[in-house]
């Protein structure tokens, strides 16, 4: 059974797929092809080398700091953990903060030890109280500051996650009687599922204790920063990422631009009269078209022997906008691909809902609008059968769709991450996969919205 990955914006190397593919054989190929997992196809298409290319190297963006831009509230001591540890190596460039000080005791949680000076005037959290997707998330965000190869990366995050998931962990944390017995006993525990998870040939196998680098000193000090540490003092910090932001920024805004410009290989109008020969797909669409060939192609010799294997696609960013094109005018339109079926898609941080809500795209119509009282319609049942719609708040570069497509599963998924890393999020957090693969059992069970 083929799966197809579709990247966004600013993905310039064609092997950054492969920090997903942990995740995607973990939870996801089984609910594809429950019976042979391993070898589900997948598919990565990369289309970041026909991506926007700057004249001079960006250097039209500005340098200034970016400031004030703080919180509308005050984050609790696990938000605030979660965006220190997303914050990775500028941890340390934290300022100190003028507020009056209070002593904590030595049992609470973020504590360094006796007398440690916090702000917080309320009783802070203890990793015990956190819940299992709190925990889950927490780990997450450290563990993608830790400079692994990708890979080994997302093993380490999923160990983490079935760690947090434990029955028996929730147990054990609440028998230990400080932080730093909890912090000890997440580490060994991360450190022999990983061991269980990761294969003979992973160079970490078999290194020790001390197989993750400063562990225990690394998430002491970001959960003792995460209590310490008020909201307008992270937002002070904020502002040394200003060329982070840019450079996402313009970046994303090139590669739409440039997919715009030349999604059709020639010009042509787009009328509900035109001949399917008129349309010749771009570059960009073309990569994901060929992908989905071949997912056919392995779709059609599962069924000469009998079985049906499902074609499941998953969108991050911009991948959505090139999936909706493809759906609603190149598959109906080109007689190539006109026997080709997308049984279920997943979009995640999408522009589609703001995408039609411009009219940007080849099957756009103003007969569809709120002024009109009308939705668009779902994309021809006979080239999709699922699409489930997925954003974050705290993910600027998300957008819903429930208001703008009829039967649209439009979905809310809290990433945990700050707005700095929520953008990919999504696809970092064991519990996006889990609910994932949720979402194709229900879609099995009413055979894929077959017509």
């Amino acid at each position: 059974m083929p799966l197809i990955y579709v990247h966004g914006v600013a993905v310039r190397d064609e092997n950054a797929w492969k920090e997903k593919e942990p995740y995607l054989r973990r939870y996801i190929t089984q609910e594809i092809n429950p019976d042979d997992p391993d070898n589900v196809d997948i598919f990565p298409v990369f289309w970041g080398d026909d991506g926007v290319k700057f004249a001079w190297d960006g250097e039209s963006r500005p340098r200034t700091a970016l400031l004030g831009q703080g919180f509308d509230t005050e984050p609790t001591p696990a938000e605030r953990a979660v965006l220190l540890a997303s914050l990775g190596n500028s941890l340390g460039k934290l300022p100190a903060s003028p507020s009056v000080v209070e002593t904590a005791p030595e049992d609470e949680l973020l504590a360094a030890g006796p007398a440690t000076p916090v702000v917080s005037t309320t009783k802070p959290q203890r990793l015990r109280d956190l819940t299992n997707d709190q925990l889950s998330d927490l780990l997450a965000a450290m563990l993608m500051q830790q400079g692994a190869n990708p890979v080994q990366q997302s093993r380490m995050i999923i160990a983490a996650d079935d760690v947090a998931r434990d029955p028996a962990t929730r147990a054990s944390l609440q028998a230990c009687a400080t932080t730093a017995e909890e912090v000890s006993l997440l580490q060994s525990l991360i450190k022999q599922r990983y061991d269980q998870l990761a294969p003979t040939d992973d160079p970490l196998l078999g290194m020790g204790a001390g197989w993750f680098p400063n562990l225990k000193d690394r998430l002491n000090e970001l959960l003792t920063r995460a209590n310490q540490t008020p909201g307008f003092v992270v937002s002070r910090l904020l502002g040394e990422f200003r060329p982070v932001v840019n450079s996402a920024v313009t970046l994303f805004i090139g590669d739409v631009f440039v997919y715009l410009a030349n999604r059709l290989a020639k010009p042509v109008a787009i009328l509900p009269e035109a001949e399917p020969a008129e349309l010749q797909p771009g570059t960009i669409p073309m990569q994901f078209l060929n992908a989905l060939n071949q997912a056919y192609t392995s779709q059609q010799q599962a069924e000469a022997k009998g079985r049906f294997e499902p074609i499941v696609v998953l969108t991050h960013s911009m991948g959505g906008q090139i999936v909706y094109d493809a759906v609603t005018t190149f598959l109906p339109q080109v007689a190539l691909y006109q026997k080709m079926r997308v049984d279920f898609w997943c979009a995640t941080a999408s522009q589609v809902g703001l995408f039609e809500e411009m009219k940007l795209f080849l099957a756009s119509s103003s007969a569809y609008s709120k002024a009109k009282m009308n939705k668009v319609p779902f994309p021809d049942r006979r080239y999709l059968g699922d699409w489930w719609n997925v954003w974050d708040a705290n993910d600027i570069l998300s957008f819903t769709g429930e208001s703008i497509f009829e039967d649209v599963d439009d979905e809310f998924y809290d990433s945990g991450s700050s707005t700095l890393d929520a953008h990919g999020g999504y696809l970092e957090r064991p519990s996006f996969y889990r609910t994932f693969a949720d979402k194709l059992r229900t879609a099995r069970a009413i055979n894929w919205h077959q017509p």
